[in-house]
């Protein structure tokens, strides 16, 4: 019993670990599609920041050479 209490307590800290990891990227990837300038707000679904992203020409000279 006290080996099954160990892996429960194991698995419980590696959940928490990995949600520290994992969930401000999560929330990185939701909030880029807001439509608000400053992200702390929900304005709405957009695309406009990756079309941005993918539209400089410098960021494309640089990735590519």
């Amino acid at each position: 019993m006290k080996m099954k209490r160990h892996h429960v307590i194991r698995n419980f800290y590696l959940a928490l670990i990995y949600l520290f990891l994992y969930l401000p990227i999560f929330v990185l990837i939701a909030l880029s599609f807001n439509s608000a300038t400053y992200s702390m707000v929900w304005k709405g679904f957009t695309w406009q920041w990756y079309q941005t992203l993918f539209q400089d020409v410098d960021l494309w000279n640089s990735a590519l050479h």
